[in-house]
C-alpha cells in the first residue's frame, strides 16, 4: 500500500506543478494574504453595492444583492419601486456598535453582519436588530437582519437573544450574487476581471478550487487512490507539525540564553519530541492551522511590577501570516496586561519602537509589533514548504535570530537608560 501512497503523491504533485505553471492558482487576494481579512470582504462588497462605486454601474449590483437577500428570507423580491436609497458600511448604532453593511430601500432597512473567522459577541445581533427596528418604527419600512458567514452557520443564541435573523453564506448567496453581477459586465474587461478574482477568492475559501477538480476526480476514480488519499490526509497535520517544530527548535537554539519556547505553562524544549509534535498538531487544529507558537525573553521589570517581555511567534487567524515580534507586558499572577494609555511611559515606549525599529502600533495588548515578511509558516503550503529540513545553522535562521536579538538588545538598552525598567 505504501507504493500506492507514493504513486498518488507523485501524480498529484505533477498535476499541481502544471496547474501552477499555467497560472490557475494565482489569485490577487490570496497572494496578498487578505482572502480571510473580514474588512477586505466588507470593503469589496460595499464597493460593488454602492450606487456611487467606481464600477460605474449605478445600483445594478445592489438590486441583485437585495433580491438575493429577500429570496433567502422567503420574501417576494419586491423592494417598493426598486429604489435604493443608501448603502453604508460600518453603520453606527446608538450604543457605539457598527453593523458591517446596511442597505436602505423604500421598503426595507437591511443589516448584514459578516463573520469570516471571528465569532459573534454576546447580544451582538440582538443589539443590531433593535437598532434597525428603532430606525424603522415611524415609517413603513421593514427591518431585516442577515448573518453572513462562509458556510451559512447559525448565529449563537447568546448573540441573537431571541431576535429573528437570516443566515446567508459566501458559499451560496455571495457566489450566486457575484455570478449574476458578472453576467451584467461581460464586455467590461477590467471590471469583469476584478470581480471574477474576488469570486475566485470566495470560492477558494468555501469550496475546492476549479483547478483542483482534476485531483478530486483522480482520487475518487480508484479505491486504492481513495484509501491513499485518506492516509495522506491523516498524515499531513503531523508532517506540518514536524516542519514547524524544526523551525522553532532551530530558531530558539540560535537565539540562545534567556529565550524560552513555551505554550501555556509548558516549556516545549523540556518535553520529549513526540509530545512536542502532539502539542503542535493540537495547537494548529485549534487555531485554524496556526499553532500560535511563541518564544519569549524577559527584558526587564517596570515600575508597576510588570515584566516587559519580547516574544516572537506566528499569530493566529487568517489576517496575519508572518512571524511577528511583540513587545508586551506580563504579570506573574494576572497574565498578559494591556498597556495603560494614561501612563506617560507607554507613549514613550511606543514612539521609540515605531521611530527607531519600524514597529506597527495599534493593538491594545502590546506596545507594538514587527513582522518578518521573509518567514511564513502558515497561510500557504508554499510558505510552510520553504522551511522543510531547515537546520539551526541555516543562513535564514541565523539572520533572523541576529535581527531579533539586535532589536531586543537595543530596546532593553534604551529602556534602561530612560529608567523605564529595572
Amino acid at each position: 500500500m505504501t507504493r500506492e501512497y507514493y504513486r498518488l503523491l507523485e501524480e498529484v504533485a505533477r498535476e499541481v506543478f502544471e496547474k501552477k505553471k499555467s497560472g490557475l492558482y494565482f489569485n490577487i487576494f490570496s497572494v496578498l494574504a487578505i482572502d480571510r481579512v473580514e474588512s477586505i470582504h466588507q470593503k469589496f462588497i460595499y464597493e460593488l453595492l454602492s450606487p456611487k462605486g467606481l464600477h460605474g454601474q449605478g445600483d445594478v449590483f445592489c438590486h441583485i444583492f437585495v433580491e438575493q437577500l429577500l429570496r433567502a428570507a422567503k420574501i417576494e423580491a419586491n423592494i417598493g419601486g426598486g429604489e435604493i436609497l443608501n448603502v453604508t458600511k460600518e453603520y453606527s448604532t446608538k450604543n457605539g456598535k457598527r453593523i458591517d453593511l446596511v442597505v436602505e430601500t423604500r421598503k426595507y432597512l437591511i443589516g448584514v453582519e459578516m463573520k469570516i473567522d471571528a465569532s459573534d459577541g454576546a447580544g451582538q445581533l440582538y443589539s443590531y436588530y433593535h437598532e434597525l427596528e428603532e430606525r424603522t418604527q415611524y415609517g413603513d419600512r421593514i427591518p431585516l437582519l442577515y448573518y453572513l458567514t462562509l458556510d451559512g452557520r447559525e448565529a449563537g443564541s447568546h448573540s441573537r437573544n431571541g431576535v429573528n435573523s437570516y443566515n446567508i453564506s459566501f458559499r451560496n448567496h455571495i457566489l450566486k450574487w457575484l455570478d449574476e453581477c458578472l453576467c451584467k459586465i461581460e464586455n467590461m474587461a477590467n471590471l469583469h476581471f476584478s470581480v471574477n478574482q474576488y469570486k475566485e477568492a470566495v470560492r477558494m475559501l468555501t469550496s475546492p478550487r476549479e483547478a483542483d477538480i482534476d485531483i478530486i476526480d483522480r482520487i475518487k476514480s480508484d479505491p486504492k487512490n481513495l484509501l491513499s488519499g485518506e492516509a495522506i490526509s491523516k498524515a499531513f497535520p503531523v508532517a506540518a507539525a514536524y516542519i514547524e517544530e524544526q523551525f522553532f527548535r532551530s530558531l530558539v537554539s540560535q537565539l540562545g540564553d534567556g529565550w524560552s519556547w513555551c505554550w501555556g505553562h509548558d516549556d516545549l524544549m523540556s518535553i520529549p519530541h513526540s509530545e512536542r509534535i502532539e502539542k503542535i498538531v493540537g495547537m494548529r487544529k485549534a487555531k485554524n492551522e496556526c499553532s500560535e507558537n511563541w518564544i519569549f525573553k524577559k527584558i526587564g521589570r517596570t515600575a508597576n511590577d510588570l515584566n516587559l517581555t519580547a516574544r516572537i511567534g506566528v499569530v493566529t487567524g487568517g489576517k496575519q501570516t508572518k512571524l511577528q515580534l511583540n513587545i508586551c507586558q506580563y504579570h506573574a499572577n494576572r497574565g498578559w496586561e494591556n498597556p495603560n494609555p494614561e501612563d506617560s511611559e507607554v507613549g514613550v515606549i511606543k514612539s521609540y519602537l515605531k521611530e527607531e525599529h519600524g514597529f506597527d502600533i495599534g493593538k491594545l495588548w502590546h506596545f507594538g509589533y514587527k513582522e518578518f515578511h521573509e518567514v511564513e509558516l502558515r497561510g500557504s503550503i508554499e510558505g510552510l514548504a520553504e522551511w522543510i529540513d531547515c537546520k539551526k545553522d541555516d543562513e535564514r535562521i541565523v539572520r533572523l535570530a541576529r535581527d531579533v536579538k539586535d532589536i531586543v538588545a537595543s530596546v532593553a538598552e534604551y529602556l534602561e537608560q530612560e529608567g523605564l525598567i529595572q
